[in-house]
């Protein structure tokens, strides 16, 4: 199962991509509302991707790289996955700080939406987003989710 938008590819990741990972989930200002915050090395970027894959092992879908198809550089992650202790389907994104502001997170939140109600069927998508990130919930709002 692939996924692709106009910009961007989306892609399984592997311990291969922590590298490029590291360089949007390592900011601390990139996961400032991240539960946990950055990662503190490259080796923690791995065991994301060892979870992201745990995840899609589990349920069948999860988080997937963000590739954008002009650089061919992986610029963060987007996708749909539980969080602990909640019965919805979150959507989550992190782009690399480079990236903010050019829509490459709406493109990925359309898409992932899409993939979510129609080909997995889903029933509800939430964004679980903390109240400081007008960011996020400008997004969120944009892609249609409401309070």
């Amino acid at each position: 199962m692939t996924l692709s938008t106009n910009r961007l590819d989306f892609k399984r990741m592997t311990a291969d991509d922590a590298p490029a990972l590291f360089e949007t989930v390592g900011d601390p200002q990139v996961m400032l509302y991240w539960v946990g915050g950055a990662d503190p090395n490259v080796a923690a970027t791995e065991q994301r991707i060892a979870d992201l894959k745990a995840h899609w092992g589990r349920h069948g879908f999860g988080d997937w790289g963000l590739v954008e198809k002009h650089s061919q550089e992986l610029i963060g992650f987007a996708g749909l996955h539980y969080i602990d202790g909640m019965p919805e389907v979150n959507l989550g994104y992190a782009l690399r700080r480079s990236k903010w502001r050019q829509g490459f997170a709406l493109e990925a939140g359309r898409a992932l939406l899409a993939h979510g109600l129609k080909t997995l069927g889903l029933s509800t998508i939430v964004a679980v987003i903390w109240p400081d990130n007008a960011a996020s919930i400008a997004l969120a709002q944009r892609l249609g989710m409401r309070f």
